[in-house]
C-alpha cells in the first residue's frame, strides 16, 4: 500500500498476546482510552484482559505503537484467511470481528500514521492483501485515521454499514413518551400494560444482577433456547465464547459498569437487556426473552422499564442500542444513525474478485426475498423452509 502523506515520526510496534504482556500497556492503556473523545466501550481493557485470561489467541493479537518512547496507538486486531470463491485472501480485521457493536482503536492526537504504520508493518510481515474494518462508528478515532488514510492516497472503499439506534432521554419519563409522538408512545404504553397484567411480574435491576450469579446463568439459558433452532448464535451461546462473557461481566461489574434491565416472576427471568455503562451512555449489548411470554410483549417492557429508571437515576443521558435493525428498537426512538464499513486491497485484483463475489451474494439475497411468500420462503436449492 502506497502512502503519500507528510513525513512522520519513526514507530516501533509491539504485539501483545498474553494476559502478562498486555498487562505491561494497563498505564498507557488507560491513559490513551481516558484522552479519547468518543470512550468506545469495547476498548476497555477488560475485554482484552478476559479474552487472553479464557480464550486462545486464535490470530488475535493487540498491537502497540510506540514514538519516541511514548505509547500513541493501541490496536486490536485478527488475522484470519478468507474464502472468495477460488481465492484464499488474507485480512486484517478488528479483533472481535462481528461480536462488537463498533470496532475501533485508541491513538493519540496527531498519531494517525502510528495506525498506518502498524498497518504497512502487518502487510510487509503477514502478507495480507485486504485490511478490512467493519462497524465503525461516526466521530470515532476508526473513522478519522481511516479517512486520514485516504487523503493520504490510501486506496480504499467505503460502504454504509448497518443501522444503530440510540435513545436520548428526556427529564421525565412523560417527556421522553411525548417526543417519540402519539403513535409510538401509544405502543409502548399498551404493551407495557400487557406485561404488567403477569401475576407477581417485577423488575430485577443491575445491583440485584451483580449480587447473584443466578441472573447471568438465566440469560444465557435464555439465549440457548432463543437460538437453539437456528444457524446463528448470540454473543453468550458462541462457541468459546460465553466463558470470556461470563469473566468480562464479572470484571466490568466490579467497575460498576454493568447496566441490566430485568423482568421476572420471583427468581425467574423472563426478559432481559445487558450491557454496559460508559461517560454518560448506557450501551445494551445483549437483548432477549422467554418466547413463551412473547404475546405479554415482555421484551418490550423490559426496554420500557429500563428507560424509566435510567431516567429516574439520572446517571447516563442516551441509551443506545447499537447495531442491528431490529424492528422493535424503531418504536422507542426517532435517532437513528449508521455505521462504516473500510476496505483497503494491496492487490487490484483481489478487489475485484472481492467485488464480484459481493454482486453475487447481494444478486442472491434480492432473489430470496422476492420468493418469499404466504409465510414460506424457498431457497435456491429448491427446499423450502417455514419463516
Amino acid at each position: 500500500m502506497k502512502n503519500n502523506a507528510p513525513e512522520t515520526p519513526v514507530y516501533s510496534i509491539l504485539r501483545h498476546d498474553s494476559v502478562l504482556s498486555l498487562g505491561q500497556l494497563r498505564e498507557d492503556w488507560y491513559r490513551l482510552f481516558n484522552d479519547s473523545a468518543w470512550k468506545n466501550p469495547f476498548l476497555r481493557m477488560q475485554w482484552y484482559l478476559s479474552w487472553f485470561a479464557n480464550c486462545a489467541a486464535g490470530g488475535r493479537a493487540v498491537y502497540s505503537v510506540r514514538a519516541n518512547g511514548k505509547t500513541v496507538a493501541i490496536v486490536p486486531v485478527c488475522l484470519r484467511t478468507r474464502s472468495v470463491g477460488p481465492l484464499k485472501i488474507r485480512t486484517v480485521e478488528p479483533f472481535f470481528l462481528d461480536s462488537i457493536d463498533y470496532s475501533d482503536f485508541l491513538v493519540a492526537p496527531d498519531h494517525d500514521a502510528a495506525v498506518w504504520a502498524l498497518f504497512d508493518e502487518l502487510s510487509k510481515g503477514y502478507g495480507n492483501d485486504l485490511l478490512q474494518w467493519t462497524n465503525v462508528r461516526p466521530g470515532s478515532a476508526a473513522e478519522r485515521v481511516f479517512e486520514w488514510g485516504r487523503r493520504a492516497g490510501r486506496k480504499g472503499n467505503i460502504r454504509e454499514g448497518e443501522e444503530c439506534v440510540s435513545i436520548p432521554l428526556a427529564p421525565t419519563f412523560d417527556e421522553y413518551l411525548s417526543a417519540l409522538g402519539k403513535t409510538k408512545r401509544d405502543f409502548i404504553r399498551r404493551r407495557a400494560k400487557k406485561s404488567q397484567r403477569i401475576e407477581g411480574v417485577r423488575s430485577v435491576d443491575s445491583k440485584e444482577f451483580s449480587s447473584s450469579p443466578i441472573w447471568l446463568e438465566q440469560c444465557i439459558e435464555l439465549e440457548h433456547r432463543c437460538f437453539k433452532d437456528r444457524e446463528s448464535t448470540g454473543p453468550l451461546t458462541r462457541a468459546g465464547f460465553s466463558v470470556f462473557c461470563v469473566d468480562l461481566f464479572r470484571r466490568l461489574s466490579v467497575e460498576n459498569r454493568i447496566c441490566f434491565s430485568g423482568i421476572a416472576v420471583e427468581n425467574t427471568l423472563l426478559a432481559y437487556t445487558l450491557g454496559f455503562v460508559e461517560d454518560g451512555i448506557d450501551y445494551q449489548y445483549v437483548t432477549n426473552f422467554n418466547e413463551d411470554y412473547a404475546k405479554h410483549s415482555v421484551g418490550i417492557y423490559s426496554l420500557h422499564e429500563l428507560i424509566n429508571r435510567e431516567i429516574e437515576q439520572k446517571k447516563v443521558n442516551t441509551i443506545d442500542l447499537m447495531r442491528g435493525a431490529e424492528y422493535y428498537k424503531r418504536w422507542f426512538t426517532n435517532s437513528v444513525i449508521r455505521n462504516k464499513d473500510y476496505r483497503f486491497f494491496a492487490n487490484p485484483l483481489f478487489e475485484s474478485g472481492w467485488q464480484i463475489q459481493y454482486q453475487i451474494r447481494m444478486g442472491v439475497s434480492a432473489i430470496r426475498k422476492r420468493v418469499k411468500k404466504k409465510g414460506q420462503l424457498v431457497d435456491t436449492q429448491g427446499q423450502g423452509r417455514t419463516s
